[in-house]
Order: C-alpha cells, then structure tokens, then sequence
C-alpha cells in the first residue's frame, strides 16, 4: 500500500520517523510527484508480506496503524513508541515463509 503523507513531512522524513520506532517502511513516488522529488517523494510504502510471514493478520494490522498514528497523529515521539512495538513483536518470533511451520492457528 502507498499512502500520500506529503502533510506528514513526505515519505523520507516519515520513514525515517517510523524506524526510529522500529516500523520499517519505504519512501515512494506519488504520481503526482516529478523526477526532482526522487530523494524527497511524497508517498510512504507500506508492504504486508514481512508481518504475514510471522503470523499476523488483521487484528495486528491494526495495531501497527494505531502505532503509526501515535507517531504521526498524536505527535508522541518515535523513542515513546519503540518499546511497545518492540513488546508487541515478541509475540510473533515464528516465520512461517516455508514448509518448515505450519500457518498458525487463528
């Protein structure tokens, strides 16, 4: 998913934001965006692949957007978040990208 985050500061300062708090996401051209806006584009990219493969669906999806919010939204700052999403991801250690582990139970 991209989402436009140009009233955020732009893709790289909120990527940059965002792992700070340990949610690592991606800077990306909008289609309004020129080739000038390739190191400061407007969109953010954010991918589901990574926290699938580890067993989350959307209950926790939810919860990675409340997170992003807080550091978006709510203005906490990124070093304030850290640790609860650090806590949050040690319930999903278990990569399940092969047929080594089965999906987990929902």
């Amino acid at each position: 998913m991209i989402a436009d985050v140009q009233a955020f500061g732009g893709g790289l300062d909120v990527a940059h934001q965002l792992v700070r708090a340990n949610i690592v996401t991606n800077k990306n051209l909008l289609p309004r965006d020129t080739l000038q806006d390739w190191d400061r584009p407007s969109g953010l990219r954010m991918g589901t692949i990574e926290v699938t493969r580890f067993g989350m669906r959307e209950p926790e999806m939810a919860m990675i957007a409340e997170f992003m919010a807080r550091v978006w939204v709510e203005h906490e700052l990124p070093e304030a978040v850290v640790e609860d999403v650090i806590a949050f991801r040690q319930g999903y250690q278990t990569l399940y990208y092969n047929f080594d582990h089965a999906w987990p139970p929902s």
